[in-house]
């Protein structure tokens, strides 16, 4: 479960940071 939720938050962190870059 921790495993996942590290693995969920990492894909949003990744992704928020990618959209920021691209804005």
């Amino acid at each position: 479960m921790s495993r996942k939720w590290r693995y969920s938050l990492g894909q949003a962190a990744g992704l928020a940071g990618f959209v920021v870059l691209n804005s």
